[in-house]
């Protein structure tokens, strides 16, 4: 399978297009926010690219592998998975460690980090192989480890950096709801109380913005995060 018999922009926009909404829907996983609210544009895209971008060559340096091996050990792999998962874990308990989003959380934070550590990895390997391939899945293993990078990372680095953001939220009067994220101009805001969250897509913001405190924005967080797994399990 040689992607070089499509046109190379095709299929690159193709893919950034699939992992943006990948990113986003991980995102909106957190506040737990309907899926049908994300929109991908232009500015979706290019912000996912360099978010990505900037993740892969971090990657690529910690947790380098050597692509010239055609059979890595096992043990290598479990090597850095554990590293990757602690590091992953690290990093979120960097930004937050003290703070009451961290304290609250604290099972999120190890399962990401544990499916960071699990993904990682595998991208990294996947990915390197790829590219020194000249762009051809070498099997079907290979290919089953490029689709997990495509599908499965861009999500969770999503949930990632809705924890992570250490922007404030503001509050909207006039729909009595918070900004959550935008979308195309499209603005998806969101209020929650005791667990229970609710949302709307709205084409404009009108009226005065209040940003809220950071101790107000991590505890709307918990809140959310709190009723999105209330959903899931009710769904279940």
């Amino acid at each position: 399978m040689n992607v070089k018999d499509l046109s190379i922009t095709t299929v690159l926009l193709a893919a950034l297009y699939f992992m943006a909404f990948s990113f986003y829907k991980g995102y909106s996983s957190f506040y737990g926010f309907p899926v049908s609210f994300i929109s991908i544009g232009i500015e979706e895209i290019v912000k996912f690219s360099v978010i990505a971008l900037g993740l892969l060559c971090t990657l690529v340096a910690l947790l380098h592998i050597d692509t010239e091996e055609k059979n890595i050990p096992w043990w290598v792999y479990l090597f850095f998975f554990i590293l990757a998962s602690l590091l992953s874990y690290w990093t979120m308990y960097l930004y937050g460690g003290s703070s009451y989003l961290y304290e609250k959380s604290i099972r999120d934070v190890a399962t990401q980090a544990i499916l960071l550590g699990f993904i990682s990895p595998i991208s990294v390997r996947a990915v390197s192989v790829f590219i020194r391939n000249e762009f051809r899945i070498k099997n079907k293993t290979h290919g089953v480890m490029l689709f997990i990078s495509i599908a499965m990372l861009p999500s969770v680095l999503g949930w990632a950096w809705a924890y992570l953001s250490d922007e404030p939220l503001f509050y909207s009067k006039k729909y009595d709801a918070y900004i959550i994220e935008s979308y195309n101009g499209k603005f998806v805001l969101g209020n929650c109380k005791k667990n229970s969250s609710e949302f709307m897509s709205v084409e404009g913001i009108e009226g005065k913005l209040i940003p809220v405190s950071i101790k107000e924005t991590q505890q709307l967080k918990v809140c959310f995060l709190k009723a999105s797994k209330l959903k899931k399990n009710r769904s279940e």
